[in-house]
């Protein structure tokens, strides 16, 4: 050990900071085979890529020149590689040896709809590839949405976690959900390259106000959002559905707030009689849509 660093168990833990180190594509099936095998629910998984992604994410990987463009198709799924040229300060485009990649179904022998990648003309340099990595891109998903939309975006959530950076990427995991998020992040690690790490919290004053300032910032700009979306309530612009789906984020952010003012025995100052308020006017707004609230 190096004077004055100390190795520590037995701390007094407000929870965990959190973040990660995402390299290269997930195998669906490996995860959900790990996924299951931990006993994890299944429903909890990422919904694996549509052909329509994978194709798009096959056809921007061989495009390879940045003066190739990728542009959807009309009335299909599918996209058109088309070569950008400049003349001065006039652009071209090369429609006569324009690739098109796009997706068509089958019906197998069963009876089940099956798609594959059609790439127009057949002897282009670049068809082969493209129907390659759609075979693989079908059955992968990439960091970027293990990261932002699965890891952070749904199972820190489910585990009450709290941004500690306004651009995200560091987080506090509770200390009464850590062990729930050990778990997933243990099964993300066994089936991808993916490194997450778990910083513990000692359960200072500096860590407590500072994980509680970040709450109150995320808090805050939740129930913004909501007001402001309320504020064209009047305009019609939002429907009875529109509102119950507002008042139940309300409800959610109230219970997140009073998770960490009993975790940390203290409260936030003002941010319930916020949620009281936007309680308040979500309710106006039913009444103002319907007599019944319907």
């Amino acid at each position: 050990m190096k004077p004055g660093i100390f190795a520590v168990s037995d701390v007094n833990s407000a929870g965990e900071i959190t973040y990660c180190r995402l390299s290269g594509d997930v195998d669906v099936d490996k995860l959900r085979e790990v996924w299951e095998a931990r006993g994890l629910d299944p429903a909890l998984l990422p919904d694996p890529p549509t052909d329509e992604y994978a194709l798009k994410r096959a056809c921007l990987e061989s495009k390879g020149n940045f003066r190739v463009l990728v542009r959807p198709l009309q009335g299909v799924a599918g996209y058109a590689l088309v070569t950008e040229t400049a003349d001065g300060q006039d652009l071209k485009y090369d429609t006569d040896g324009m690739l098109r990649a796009y997706i068509t179904y089958d019906k197998s022998d069963a009876g089940q709809s099956v798609s594959k990648a059609v790439v127009e003309p057949k002897d282009h340099p670049k068809a082969k590839s493209i129907r390659a990595l759609f075979e693989e891109y079908r059955g992968t998903l990439s960091s970027r949405i293990i990261g932002g939309k699965w890891l952070w975006g749904k199972l820190a959530v489910l585990c009450k976690s709290v941004s500690l950076r306004d651009t995200g990427g560091v987080y506090f995991i509770p200390s009464d959900c850590v062990e729930q998020w050990h778990a997933f992040c243990d099964a993300i690690e066994e089936a991808s390259l993916s490194t997450i790490f778990h910083i513990p919290a000692v359960r200072a004053e500096e860590a407590i106000f500072a994980v509680l300032a970040a709450l109150q910032v995320e808090a805050e700009s939740e129930i913004a959002s909501m007001a402001e979306e309320l504020s064209r309530a009047d305009d019609g612009a939002l429907g009875a559905r529109a509102l119950r789906s507002r008042a139940m984020r309300s409800r959610d952010v109230r219970a997140k707030v009073q998770h960490y003012e009993k975790l940390f025995e203290r409260a936030v100052p003002g941010l319930q009689e916020k949620i009281d308020a936007l309680d308040a006017d979500i309710a106006s707004a039913v009444l103002l849509l319907s007599p019944d609230g319907s």
